[in-house]
């Protein structure tokens, strides 16, 4: 994605342990997805620097067409990318439970290139 733009990311998320059915995200207290930057070596830093949860309302569950809140997507909005270096990015998508339990359900690569326009 090019920085300074907003973009909506959408993660259709199965239960491996269920023959892969769609996974109903509603039932979690905490939905959770961080990027967090990768350096020159391709090392992973463990500090976030972007944050979106379902409470602030930056997560937004739907679903597929089968009936349960299986898609999550995530809004980055034009300001959470207009002041970062362009560069490759690790996100996460995590899921909490009302014990305490947190899995992650995705992770990926994300490329912001620079914005020639908007500079």
């Amino acid at each position: 994605m090019y920085a300074a733009n907003k973009r909506v990311l959408e993660y259709t998320v199965t239960d491996a342990d269920d023959s892969d059915a769609p996974l109903d995200m509603s039932s979690y207290t905490y939905v959770k997805w961080a990027m967090s930057r990768i350096d020159s070596e391709g090392n992973i830093l463990t500090s976030p620097i972007l944050e979106k949860t379902k409470a602030a309302g930056d997560i937004v569950l739907s679903s597929s067409g089968a009936g349960t809140n299986n898609v999550a997507s995530v809004t980055i909005l034009t300001a959470d990318t207009t002041n970062l270096l362009t560069g490759s990015f690790h996100t996460e998508l995590e899921l909490t439970d009302s014990a305490g339990e947190s899995v992650v359900l995705a992770t990926g690569t994300l490329t912001i290139l620079k914005n020639v326009v908007n500079a």
